[in-house]
């Protein structure tokens, strides 16, 4: 292929922005397109293991987000009365993988992303609706009227769930619901209504309801504690939780800290949780998918944005090697289905799993976190950490 090559980017989600990042560390010309007005840089706190910590480190961006987040040392789960269930060994799979886990904002790692793009190729408020593929090559498709760029010799899918790039590849199948809304947010406290400290986790289960938090030392004096949390509810207690302040009165029958950690979270965020069942192909031609607009998953392993940003310098390593582009995302799906696909599935038994709302059913759970998830956490945790995302692109 002759010049150099330019691919259009869909979405400034973490898939898309880690996209173009590894894009340009290889000489890839990268544009991103973003339907919302203004960077994306809000949100709440991402767990990243280390294959995702070595995806970042490929693009040279590793040392910046340790920097800016917070070692995970312990991880407990635990009953809504404080029993302790399981405390997984973080600190274990760290050593062995010689990588940190870590939590970080997501707005923190929005901004690093976007402080190595050239602030020319980010293009805000331009909602794409599809694409068409002419002999000149892939050309993006926006509401807006005043006509599209140039034609690419690429593009990658990276709009999230509801991707019209996907819309247009796979058909418009809707999303399955998991039967859960989601609350995650970040607040600022203190240690006396805080207790647990810096660098440890823990999720509290209950009767169709979970709260996962983690602490974060602030650096300013005052408030000590910043805590990064996750809350589910089931929809089959009514869904009847719309706003803060009624999450915030649920958790204060059964933990007054969350309740107050609820209360000093300054817009916290609600969604339905959703995943997709895997596909036969994720792109045609010059076209393909990364992140949820590939391979939604549920949350509760904590791999939704590890999986975005590792398929991200996936897709840059193949388009480095091969010259091609429709040929390069044939074998970065090759390479990725299958594994996500494993992914999906994992998160979607550990959510099944973990969403027990009924009296007997919250006993075998329990009775499950602690004879039968040591063995199957570590099994699948051993399976994601044991890849390495980046090789080959340095």
């Amino acid at each position: 292929m002759s010049g150099r090559r330019r691919i259009a980017i869909v979405g400034a989600g973490l898939g898309g922005l880690t996209a173009a990042v590894a894009l340009g560390r290889i000489g890839v010309e990268a544009t991103v397109y973003e339907k919302a007005p203004d960077p994306q840089a809000h949100g709440g706190a991402l767990w990243l293991w280390a294959n995702a910590v070595n995806a970042l480190a490929a693009v040279g961006l590793a040392d910046r987000v340790v920097a800016a987040g917070t070692v995970v040392r312990g991880y407990e789960i635990k009953t809504w009365r404080g029993r302790l269930l399981w405390r997984f060994p973080v600190d274990r799979l760290r050593r062995d993988y010689e990588v940190p886990v870590l939590f970080v904002s997501r707005g923190d790692l929005v901004r690093i992303l976007t402080a190595e793009l050239d602030r020319r190729r980010l293009h805000y408020g331009a909602r794409c609706r599809g694409f068409e593929e002419t002999g000149a090559g892939v050309v993006p498709l926006f509401d807006e009227t005043g006509g599209s760029p140039a034609p690419f010799d690429g593009l990658l899918g990276a709009d999230g769930l509801h991707s019209a790039i996907r819309r247009q590849l796979l058909g418009d199948r809707p999303a399955r619901a998991a039967g859960q809304v989601a609350w995650t947010g970040i607040a600022e406290t203190d240690s006396r209504l805080w207790r647990l400290p810096p660098g440890e986790m823990v999720t509290y289960v209950g009767h169709g309801i979970r709260f996962t938090a983690g602490t974060a030392d602030l650096e300013r004096p005052g408030r000590e504690r910043r805590v990064f949390w996750y809350s589910t509810e089931n929809r089959s207690r009514g869904d009847r939780i719309i706003h803060p302040g009624e999450l915030a009165d649920l958790y204060r029958e059964y933990q007054p800290a969350i309740a107050a950690v609820v209360e000093r979270t300054d817009h916290p965020i609600r969604f339905p949780v959703r995943d997709r069942s895997p596909t036969a192909r994720w792109g045609q031609g010059a076209v393909s998918l990364v992140g949820d607009a590939a391979h939604p998953s549920a949350p509760d392993i904590a791999q939704g944005a590890c999986q975005s940003i590792e398929g991200a310098v996936v897709a840059a390593r193949w388009l480095r090697r091969i010259d091609d582009v429709a040929e390069a995302f044939r074998a970065y799906e090759r390479e990725r289905m299958p594994r996500t696909a494993r992914i999906v599935a994992s998160s979607r038994l550990m959510n099944t799993f973990m969403r027990a709302d009924l009296p007997g059913m919250n006993l075998v759970r329990n009775l499950g976190i602690r004879l039968a998830m040591p063995a199957w956490m570590i099994n699948e945790y051993r399976f994601i950490l044991d890849y390495d995302p980046g090789r080959e692109l340095e």
